[in-house]
């Protein structure tokens, strides 16, 4: 490799070590890591869940579905758009998983379903 290709590389990684050091100064608990303290919006979990669901294997996955099946289920993923909007935007199902203070959803199906003893 030559020099402005490691140049590049040692950039991204300093920027990398940079964030994570800011972002560890930030975190004081584990609701900070895995909840960000509870302080984020509803559009931003919503643009979050959504980048959470696209991978590469899902883009894969998506093409490979629509080269065997064709169109149609393409189709119905597009009808259900404004639906899925609607439920991202308003957190018509996060509310209630945000009320209880679950962190995980494994602790908030625990909460709402305790085990037999």
């Amino acid at each position: 490799m030559e020099l402005l290709d490691w140049l590049i590389v040692l950039t991204l990684l300093a920027c990398i070590f940079f964030g994570n050091t800011k972002a560890a100064a930030e975190r004081k608990s584990v609701a900070d890591f895995l909840a960000a303290n509870r302080s984020v919006g509803q559009y931003l979990l919503a643009v979050g869940e959504g980048t959470a669901g696209l991978g590469a294997v899902t883009v894969v996955a998506y093409l490979e579905r629509g080269y065997t099946a064709g169109f149609v289920p393409t189709y119905w993923a597009l009808a259900q758009t404004p639906l899925d909007i609607f439920i991202r935007v308003t957190g018509f199902v996060r509310y209630r998983y945000r009320m209880t203070k679950a962190m995980t959803m494994a602790q908030f199906f625990e909460m709402r379903c305790p085990s037999p003893q």
